[in-house]
This record gives C-alpha cells, structure tokens and sequence, in this order.
C-alpha cells in the first residue's frame, strides 16, 4: 500500500447551452478507444443506461474497434456513499472483439459533480480482478476537480499502475488525501486497459475498481500498516536470534 498527500448570442442559444449543461450535470459514464467514433458517453438514467429507474447506478455497455465491453457497472451517490462521505465503484468487462485487430487501448471513466468535502479527506483507492488471457495492461487513477465539473482532472488523488501479467490476477490500492480548496467538486475515476495482441482474439479482463472515504481520516488503515511492520519486524528478530543460537 503507498500513501500520498496532494497539497450565442441569442436567447434561444442561451436557452439551449443551459439545457444542455442540466442534462449532462448527472453521474456519467464515458468510453474512448481512442480511435474515430470510438468515444459513447453514458448519462445516469439517460439512454444507454440499463437501470434507468435507479439513481446513482449506471450499467451499460461498449462495442467499437477491437473492443467489446460487455458490462460496465458503476455505482455513485446515492446508491453508494453521500456527498460527505463519496464511495464510487466501477466493475467492468472487457474483451478483444472476435474478428479484427487483437491490440489497442481502452479508456473508461466515472465522473459524478458536487461533492461537499471537508478542507482535507483521506480516500482509499483500488484496483483488482483477473487477466484471463497474456498481454493485458491496467491503469488506474482517481481525481479530485475544484471547478465542479464532469471529468475534471483537477488533481490526483491517487494512482495506480501500470499493473500487467501473465493468466491470473491482479489487484493494487492506496490511500490518497484530497485537499479541498472549497465546495462542492467532482470525483472522477479512470481506467485504461491495454491489450499488446499477445491475448488473440477474445481475449477477456474482468474486475473492480472503487474509491471510498475514509470515515476516520485514515487512522484506521494507518494502525493496521504500523501493525503489520511490527509483525514484520518481530518475526524477523525471531529468526535472527534462532540463527544466534
């Protein structure tokens, strides 16, 4: 585990931007391939959204260039956590399309706005699930944005990754404190996926993502690090001093 510290013109014109702004000022869901075409933004209870009925969970799904995302479930206020206290989940699915290409990049990302933090929160942020075939890449990051907005990159709270391997699992976390200039802000987390042919086609990643408020600042997460060093340092005083004698 590591541990950082972030120090128109017109009024229907008018009419139309503010429009569009309330309709995107939801938890939203954004996928980019990075290639033509290849970006689908997802709208909490808007359409592409499985769970329509639901606020604060979206579930949906990706198909363009070598990607196919058979399910993307993510989870926000006020299904999980408060506007104080943000707990933000992300489980995913992805696969290499049957037919094509078998290497590319994935980059999906959860962003929710207006969050009333205090002037300094810990967070802890991870990462976890199973590489299915060789070749995979992960990286995970979560943000904190000041200006308020969707996808607002302002500062990073924590990242983690690249993460990569052969068949099995994969998993990393760390604790982030974001240090709030003011309320409210967005939270953003984002993954990127990474796929460098080896996999073939049909080659499958599945796992978690989440980022969630520590109630106690921390202090409990930091106990339990401090424990585990004083084990560490136990046993290995123990065998030196078998060795002695």
């Amino acid at each position: 585990m590591r541990i950082n510290v972030l120090k128109f013109g017109t009024t229907a014109a008018a009419v139309l931007l503010v429009s569009s702004v309330a309709v995107q000022a939801v938890p939203t869901v954004r996928y980019n391939d990075g290639t033509a075409g290849g970006i689908l933004t997802v709208a909490d209870n808007g359409l592409g959204d499985n769970f329509s009925s639901i606020d604060g969970l979206i579930w949906s799904a990706y198909s363009h260039g070598v990607w196919s995302v058979s399910t993307t479930l993510a989870s926000t206020k006020p299904n999980t956590g408060s506007a104080q206290q943000p707990i933000m989940d992300l489980n995913f699915t992805a696969q290499i399309r049957p037919t094509g290409p078998t290497a590319g990049s994935l980059n999906i990302q959860f962003s929710d706005l207006d969050y009333d933090l205090p002037s300094s929160l810990a967070f802890l942020s991870s990462i976890g699930g199973t590489f299915a075939n060789t070749g995979f890449g992960v990286t995970w990051n979560a943000y904190y944005g000041p200006a308020n907005t969707l996808f607002g990159h302002g500062t990073l709270i924590a990242g983690l990754g690249p993460l990569a391997g052969g068949v099995g699992s994969f998993g990393d976390d760390a604790v982030g404190v974001a240090v709030t200039p003011g309320s409210p802000v967005s939270l953003t987390l984002e993954l990127i996926i990474t796929q460098n042919g080896t996999g073939g086609n049909r080659a499958l990643i599945t796992g978690n993502g989440s980022l969630a408020a520590l109630p106690d600042g921390g202090s409990t997460v930091g106990m339990l690090g401090l424990a585990l060093l004083g084990i560490g340092l136990l046993v290995a005083r123990q065998k030196h001093v078998q060795r002695v004698s």
